[in-house]
């Protein structure tokens, strides 16, 4: 089709230039006409016949503001008129004697190098045959190679047979995605159940990694109450049971000291604490939410989450806690991105193939502030006053790629975060955008 079928404001001023300047004829999905004189029967019939049948052949373009030759093929631009007004006029004529109506129909005016057209966009239409009905007769056209003409009986059955064929697959295929849904909300709220009852190896059977995220997501949102919390995820899409071995030596040293650790940072590794195994993986023993819980399964799914206590109010006093909790950008960025780090070592010791869905959520935070830019020793210099956040929790998912950049991922969850307490990327400390890295002091 000419033009790709594309939008009207997608396609240039030389394309529609060259269609006079190379005298290029009218064709199934091209017609010119000089202008419409809307006010005479015998021209609107032939308007609407002309929208009409460029619907029922699968679309096109209508341009009214260039003559032809008398044979078809463009010769010039020549004023249509009042194009606001033709423009009007073309849009209720076919909403008043088109039936069905024509999805996403435009009807545009545009000036190319100072001529003035009015532009018909007729789309591909799912919804054929398309039937004008004007002064009390019923039309059916179609458009071909050589201009338009009425339907054959034959044409029309077809086109009604398709149509119908074409409205119970789609309501089939419907009903198929609503079953889907239902039954991929009950896979997940019986995961979620299992998860929250203690079953060892409850994590381990789930379908998919999304049906994982989402359901262990919602078991550690339930199971923190009203409490502040941090979580992080990441999870392959494809899971496959025994895929990390989380008894390997390399595996258990980079789960004790991340990539990039640094002395004293926010980071969610620790070298000093004990390695457990379980029914689904490895975690810290006895690190609980108010130390921080990492979990590592055999299936590639990795967890870390903490309550919002200290390391995410640093250097404020129970009391500003209490009246005005202020997160800490260190914890913000860096819990994150040594997370992420973490996981990009475990991919590459494991072969992980992505992709991957890593999820970020603050649970419990209403109230909470979020100053902007790093912290100094005259305190933050972002350049505004922060708002209190107006939500209860939030949260965000993004997937990744196998070969994922770990500070890349962290940059576009941690936006996110700043989005939500009002901030643009500038307010975001540490971020160098040159060689997409943070780099954190230390």
């Amino acid at each position: 089709m000419i033009f790709d079928g594309r939008p009207v404001d997608q396609i240039t001023d030389a394309e529609f230039n060259a269609l006079v300047a190379d005298h290029v004829a009218e064709r199934k999905h091209l017609e010119f006409k000089v202008t419409i004189n809307h006010r005479e029967d015998g021209e609107r019939l032939e308007l609407l016949l002309d929208i009409a049948s460029l619907a029922n052949a699968g679309g096109g373009y209508l341009l009214v503001g260039i003559r032809d030759d008398g044979r078809g093929k463009a010769q010039r631009f020549e004023p249509p008129g009042d194009t606001a007004r033709l423009a009007r006029s073309i849009r209720d004529l076919c909403h008043e004697h088109i039936a069905e109506r024509i999805d996403g129909l435009e009807v545009v005016e545009r000036v190319i190098g100072g001529n003035p057209l009015v532009i018909v966009r007729v789309p591909v239409s799912a919804r054929v045959p398309h039937m004008v009905t004007f002064n009390q007769g019923t039309y059916f056209w179609l458009r071909y190679e050589d201009g338009k003409r009425a339907m054959t009986l034959a044409e029309i059955r077809e086109c009604f047979t398709e149509d119908l064929l074409n409205r119970r697959l789609s309501a089939i295929q419907r009903s198929i995605q609503q079953l889907s849904r239902v039954a991929a909300d009950e896979r997940r709220q019986e995961l979620r159940s299992m998860i929250e009852a203690g079953d060892l190896l409850a994590r381990l059977q789930a379908e998919s990694g999304s049906e994982l995220s989402r359901a262990n997501a919602e078991a550690v949102a339930r199971a923190v109450g009203d409490r502040p919390t941090f979580y992080i995820s990441i999870t392959p899409e494809s899971l496959r049971p025994g895929s990390v071995d989380v008894d390997r030596e390399e595996v258990r040293a980079a789960f004790g000291r991340g990539p990039g650790w640094r002395h004293g940072g926010w980071i969610v590794t620790n070298e000093y604490a004990e390695i457990e195994s379980f029914g689904e993986g490895i975690r810290y023993r006895r690190h609980g939410l108010q130390a921080g819980q990492l979990e590592l399964l055999t299936n590639g799914h990795m967890t870390y989450a903490i309550h919002l206590e200290e390391t995410f109010y640093h250097k404020q006093s129970p009391e500003e806690i209490r009246r005005r909790p202020r997160l800490w950008p260190y914890a913000i960025i860096e819990y994150p991105l040594s997370f992420f780090r973490l996981y990009r070592a475990i991919c590459e010791l494991s072969h992980l193939p992505g992709a991957f869905e890593a999820y970020v959520q603050y649970l419990n935070i209403k109230g909470h502030i979020l100053p902007a830019g790093p912290p100094t020793p005259f305190g933050f210099l972002g350049g505004r006053q922060p708002d209190p956040f107006p939500n209860q929790s939030l949260g965000f998912r993004m997937e990744c790629q196998t070969g994922f950049q770990p500070d890349l991922v962290t940059f576009n969850l941690v936006r996110q975060v700043y989005a939500a307490f009002g901030y643009e990327v500038r307010h975001i400390p540490f971020w160098n955008a040159g060689v997409s890295r943070f780099e954190l002091p230390g």
